[in-house]
């Protein structure tokens, strides 16, 4: 009886905050699990593979909030018009971080199938469940994005921040995707993402001179009455490009060497002008040399790329 009793009042001490920052832990934790695994050869560890991302109740809600109840409300905002304020910036960004990692999970499910050779049933099964998911981020959240994108300048440093991250994921996502379809030599599946392929590649490129142009800006401390001390602390805020304050700087790495990859697949189809490559170059070359100069892996793509760079600029 006495344990019981201790079981109930434990239960009645659960507040809607706990509720919430358990929540909040749990999806940290599947969000650095699905990038991890996007990002390697490895699995997921928190969540099934094939079948986590269409099955598992996570993955289940993630996809019901945004086919059941997002979906039907950005339909009314592109019809009639909305007001595009902070709130509704910080809405369309949150929803677009939920399709986001799904994305990610499907990616990594579809790497999973073709790296460990399944039956191409199942490989149709998962490649079919991405390109619900893809469809469901073009049509719903891509728009809302574009919307952003264009009074990008009128909303506050945090959602302009949070806009790049979640565009420059959703390239990475891309990107990798393509990245593996490549390496698989599945060349009919890739046939079928043509028009998104070639949206990413350009969309990568402007986030990332986004990322390099914008600044978060900030402030020093207050007003100080020591004249002496507020001299010596008395400056200008401090500004940090988005690219050099994102938290992954992994991911604008993986986006800069595979974007090379599509600049020299142009060059080999004569479909670029030699300045165009050494401007599409340069983005790329400012991008990482904004990152952490101490990484062995930042340090090596920047070598990878100015060598890329180089060769190029002798073929053309």
């Amino acid at each position: 009886m006495a344990l019981v009793a201790t079981v109930k009042k434990a239960q009645a001490n659960v507040t809607q905050a706990f509720l919430d920052l358990e929540s909040r832990a749990y999806w940290a934790a599947v969000m650095w699990d699905t990038s991890d695994s996007l990002s390697s050869d490895m699995r997921t560890s928190l969540t099934s593979g094939l079948n986590g991302a269409c099955s598992e109740p996570a993955w289940r809600l993630a996809r019901a909030f945004l086919v059941g109840s997002f979906a039907p409300g950005t339909e009314r905002w592109l019809a009639n018009g909305f007001d595009l304020n902070d709130e509704n910036a910080s809405r369309i960004i949150g929803a677009a971080s939920i399709s986001q990692v799904l994305m990610w999970k499907n990616v990594t499910s579809l790497k999973e199938a073709l790296r460990e050779g399944v039956g191409e049933d199942t490989v149709l099964w998962v490649w079919n469940s991405l390109q619900d998911t893809i469809s469901i981020f073009r049509k719903s959240i891509r728009p809302l994005l574009g919307m952003c994108e264009k009074q990008i300048h009128f909303l506050s440093q945090t959602n302009r921040l949070c806009w790049f991250e979640i565009t420059l994921r959703y390239c990475v996502g891309i990107m990798v995707l393509l990245d593996a379809l490549e390496v698989a030599k599945r060349s009919d599946l890739l046939e079928q993402v043509l028009e998104v392929r070639n949206e990413v590649e350009h969309d990568s490129f402007a986030v990332l001179k986004f990322g390099i142009d914008n600044v978060y800006r900030i402030p020093t401390r207050g007003d100080i009455h020591d004249s002496e001390v507020a001299s010596l602390i008395r400056r200008k805020p401090m500004e940090i490009p988005f690219v050099v304050l994102y938290a992954f700087p992994q991911h604008v790495v993986t986006l800069a060497q595979l974007v090379s990859k599509a600049i020299v697949q142009r060059c080999h189809e004569k479909k670029l002008e030699r300045s165009v490559v050494a401007h599409l170059a340069s983005i790329l070359v400012d991008s990482l040399d904004l990152l952490p100069c101490n990484s062995k892996e930042i340090g090596s793509a920047r070598r990878q790329l100015q060598i890329l760079v180089e060769t190029m600029a002798r073929k053309l």
